[in-house]
């Protein structure tokens, strides 16, 4: 049995395998401090306070996510391959031309998003969004800081600042002002922005440093037209993609009731558990893509492929099995109102658990320049969930916005490997491309 296990851990791809174990433990300890900031949070404001909360920050994450115009999965592709061919020269450039694009773009976001509460619109300018809106270069740079990091292969200082001192330091600023009395959903945005700017500062400080005593001597050399292309179509993806998963918030809070929001958000939170796991084998993957198709290896294509789909499937499942027995607890712990959203929770976690082990058909699409594809294909499920939102929030509340992102999700997800397998010829779970493990 042992022998056959061994076999098996042969078959899979070697760096993949150790780092992605190092970056699933951290954004699981990541995870386990976001979960108490929410039980914490819960307790410090009221269900339509963390709803207007909850709404500010994504609405924060997903203006820095159109702030990154794609530059981020753009430096995640070509920035490794560099690094691989010793092209110092192209690799500072994509640097700078990256940090460059993303500060002018977010300055500007948040300078129209600041020019637009001051017009008068109703509702605007007494919503925390606006605070969460003129933190966003910072949380812009934040992200992207982070992406360079992971180019770099620097696994620890890439994850550990955003993973586990975001939410340790959120929920110790957020203690302290709880100590004076009453603590507000503007207090709290407040403290996420002050938090950002603390992680920034210390990723910076350390690609400083592994820029200077790598690329110093370089003199920079800009490809404009590749980087632009790859950036805009990657960028519409993840913001389709981003819009797909906040866009329930949203209609919520217009065709729903205030407890919608708050419970729609925490059932979002536990299902996304999942995501820590993706993102965190995705992100250890992802610099060896481009250097597998520049070389036209496609065997191992096939391995790194098949691998990263094993470590989430198998990662995955554990917590999946927690959720379904543990649950309807977990949530409780919130309050009781929060107990009702238990049988949704348990749909969302199904839709999720197969959008992230079929989920790495889409930066292998990506990279090989097949873009158009995913852009297309998330949009429409994106336009279909709207319509099943506007359907069935207002008669089901929160319960119609988790059955409407499932369903949508679970198509795109087997869209997507369909399309992977017919146009790059990469079969779903196969370790190499000869055999059927």
């Amino acid at each position: 049995m042992f022998a056959g296990l061994r076999r098996k851990f042969d078959h899979f791809d070697p760096a993949v395998l150790s780092g992605s174990w190092l970056s699933i433990v951290i954004a699981c300890s990541g995870f386990a401090l976001d979960y108490l900031l929410n039980l914490a949070l819960s307790q410090w404001l009221a269900p339509a306070d963390l709803g207007d909360y909850s709404v500010a920050v994504s609405m924060a994450v997903f203006g820095a996510m159109i702030a990154l115009l794609g530059t981020d999965q753009a430096l995640m592709q070509f920035l490794p391959q560099y690094l691989a061919e010793r092209d110092w020269r192209r690799a500072k450039g994509i640097l700078i031309f990256c940090f460059c694009t993303v500060l002018l773009s977010s300055l500007l976001i948040s300078l129209g998003a600041l020019a637009i509460s001051h017009l008068g619109i109703e509702g605007w300018a007494a919503h925390p969004s606006v605070f969460a809106f003129a933190a966003l270069p910072v949380v812009s740079m934040g992200l992207l800081t982070s992406k360079a990091l992971r180019g770099f292969r620097n696994v620890i200082t890439a994850s550990a600042p955003t993973s586990v001192g975001l939410p340790l330091l959120i929920m110790t600023g957020g203690f302290f002002l709880a100590q004076d009395g009453y603590i507000s959903d503007w207090d709290l945005v407040g403290v996420f922005a002050l938090s950002f700017m603390l992680v920034l500062i210390v990723q910076s400080v350390v690609l400083v440093k592994k820029v200077t005593s790598t690329l110093k001597a370089a003199v920079s050399k800009f490809e404009y037209r590749e980087w632009s292309t790859a950036s805009f179509s990657m960028m519409m993806a993840a913001v389709l993609f981003l819009a797909m998963e906040q866009m329930g918030l949203y209609v919520c809070e217009i065709l729903g009731k205030e407890e919608d929001v708050a419970i729609y958000a925490i059932l979002v939170k536990h299902a996304r558990f999942l995501l820590i796991i993706y993102m965190a084998v995705n992100l250890i993957t992802m610099p060896f893509i481009g250097p597998a198709l520049k070389r036209k290896d496609h065997n191992d294509l096939q391995r790194l492929y098949g691998t990263s789909m094993h470590i989430v499937m198998w990662g995955g499942l554990l917590p999946l099995l927690v959720f379904i027995i543990k649950g309807e607890a977990l949530l409780a712990a919130f309050g009781p109102e929060y107990k009702v959203g238990y049988s949704s929770l348990l749909i969302l976690m199904g839709a999720y658990y197969l959008n992230f082990v079929a989920g790495f058909s889409v930066p292998f699409l990506q990279f090989s320049g097949n873009r158009k594809i995913v852009v297309t294909s998330i949009a429409i499920a994106l336009f279909v969930e709207i319509l099943l939102f506007i359907l069935l929030v207002p008669a089901y509340g929160f319960n119609g916005a988790a059955w409407s992102m499932a369903a949508t999700l679970c198509a795109l997800s087997i869209w997507m490997t369909v399309q992977c397998r017919l146009r790059l010829g990469l079969r779903p779970l196969r370790l190499s491309q000869g055999d059927g493990t």
